[in-house]
């Protein structure tokens, strides 16, 4: 199974390698599906919409670590447009050895209904999550399909909501719990977010594992929307751990890291 993917710096269309290799392609597929569907019902990390369920895009990154591929930003960019917030970014998605094997644009914008009167860090941070889930969403739909969701990520999907006027004192949207898990970017302590014990864990085990600050640093931001473990969700550290392991790093209990 290959996917043709273009260069962006040179405009040549190449072809991705398999990540499959030789094995049964179906058979490792439906395996892996039916491990993901048990993660996502029990972590929430999906929302109904119309009576379908759309995962959201930790879910997909879940399903990602699963096959050993990882997402990696390229860009996110400003587009110059009048009384208009808007950007552009660019997800690919490689394997461990580096390779390949897809990748996704996006964009986010104050024009949109739920985005109107927004941060403009918000705004660019759910582009970069936008992207994430476009570049999973184009390379493996079919193995989200056979977990039985839909393949259109949660962060793409647009409710229907009737206009409601507002005073002007509570016009401003106020972002969900989701939004704001990949909104954070400030290194400040906030109510829900892990703890000072279990960040020093999450270092220990990324030292351990090799994992050098700016990987990690481009993970955490890629697919969970913050740039510091101080803005981490508890919800969100198994989620970080398995990654962390998936990379090589070895077990470490919370008495392991010095405290």
């Amino acid at each position: 199974m290959t996917t043709e993917l273009v260069n962006k710096e040179t405009g040549e269309i190449v072809e991705a390698p398999s990540i499959f290799g030789t094995e049964d392609v179906i058979a490792r597929a439906t395996a892996i599906s039916n491990q993901l569907a048990p993660i996502i019902e029990s972590k929430k990390l999906y929302k109904v919409i119309g009576q379908k369920k759309h995962v959201y895009v930790d879910g997909w990154a879940t399903m990602g670590a699963m096959l050993g591929v990882f997402p990696r930003s390229i860009y996110s960019k400003r587009i110059e447009r009048e009384d208009e917030i808007i950007y552009e970014s660019r997800v690919e998605l490689y394997t461990m050895k580096g390779q390949l094997v897809g990748a996704g644009e996006a964009v986010c914008s104050s024009k949109e209904a739920n985005w109107r009167s927004r941060d403009e860090y918000t705004i660019k941070s759910m582009a970069q999550t936008r992207a994430t889930g476009k570049a999973f969403r184009l390379s493996f739909s079919w193995i989200m399909a056979m977990a039985g969701y839909e393949s259109c990520p949660a962060e793409e999907m647009v409710e229907d909501r009737p206009a409601l006027s507002m005073p002007k004192s509570v016009a401003k949207a106020q972002p969900t719990a989701h939004e704001t898990a990949f909104a954070a970017q400030e290194p400040i302590k906030k109510p829900g977010t892990i703890s000072d014990k279990q960040r020093k864990l999450l270092f220990a085990k990324s030292k351990a594992a090799g994992i050098n600050t700016d990987d990690f640093k481009a993970y955490l931001t890629n697919v969970h929307g913050v740039e510091h473990t101080a803005d981490l969700p508890w919800t969100k550290m198994d989620a970080v751990i398995k990654w962390i392991d998936s990379q090589g790093g070895p077990e470490i209990e919370f008495g392991q890291t010095g405290e």
